[in-house]
């Protein structure tokens, strides 16, 4: 079942911004407690970004989940009482904090592990094939939190979609796709034949998928993006049906039934 978008409040004044450079990633960053609209108070991480990239990660993080990805619950805050510093009732992305590091943090602090604990990684190609789904350009190291052995969880897609400037409008591009390159480089044909295997499958996933649900279930008014998410939805529908031709394409295969 689809969950539907929960807003709530920020609930501290001095939430903790969050300056290593290892985790803030791209946009300011900070760490601190907000009140859901059901009474819930959750340890979240909140970001200060664009309409656009909210609704990047808003649809994302719901589009993820039903598919069964491990994408953290997400939250559009409201910051009533200016604590941010950036003016009342200023909106704000958060996402519940999931407890584990970066995988870019854990490789600096020298666990070369985790390479090979990626290419195990049960979910890597549908995570992959998720990638190219939603046109997701901005997958890297510091956007993968891992817990320790096939224990990942996939966060920041804020830049996918074409955020924070237009929706594509190509469904059949293939655009960057760090964890398809990974799959690809280690197995070749392989890995290239395992993930046109999983997008079959993903397909119908996509296609079964209630828009209409989603469209309601993104509350995108509450930041002004009703027109966009209309342009996302459509890009999302169309690009489904391809993603079985991205991925023979990234391995150079020719397009044959597995």
């Amino acid at each position: 079942m689809m969950k539907r978008l929960e807003l709530a409040v920020l609930l501290s004044e001095t939430p903790k911004k969050i300056e290593n450079e290892d985790e803030k990633g791209i946009s300011p960053l900070w760490k601190g407690p907000i009140g859901t609209e059901t009474g819930e108070e959750v340890d979240a991480y909140i970001k200060l970004v664009p309409p656009q990239e909210i609704l990047s990660e808003v649809v994302c993080a719901l589009a993820g989940q039903v598919l069964g990805l491990p994408i953290p619950r997400p939250f559009v805050v409201i910051d009533k009482e200016n604590y941010m510093g950036h003016g009342h009732n200023r909106i704000l992305f958060a996402s519940e904090n999931a407890g584990h590091p970066s995988l870019k943090r854990r490789i600096l602090d020298g666990e070369e592990w985790v390479n090979d604990a990626l290419l195990d990684w049960k979910q890597i190609h549908d995570a992959a094939v998720f990638d190219d789904w939603i046109a997701n350009i901005d997958r890297n190291q510091g956007n993968l939190l891992v817990g320790g052995e096939d224990d990942f969880v996939m966060i920041d897609h804020g830049r996918a979609l074409g955020a924070p400037g237009s929706v594509p409008s190509n469904f059949k591009v293939c655009f960057t796709n760090m964890l398809a390159q990974v799959v690809i480089d280690h197995g070749r044909d392989i890995g290239t034949a395992k993930l046109r295997k999983q997008a079959s499958a993903t397909v119908e996933k996509c296609t079964g998928l209630d828009y209409q649900e989603l469209k309601d279930n993104c509350r995108a008014a509450v930041y002004g993006m009703s027109e966009r998410l209309e342009k996302v939805l459509y890009f999302l529908s169309r690009r489904a049906p391809f993603l079985p031709t991205l991925a023979s394409r990234r391995g150079g295969q020719q397009e044959l039934d597995l």
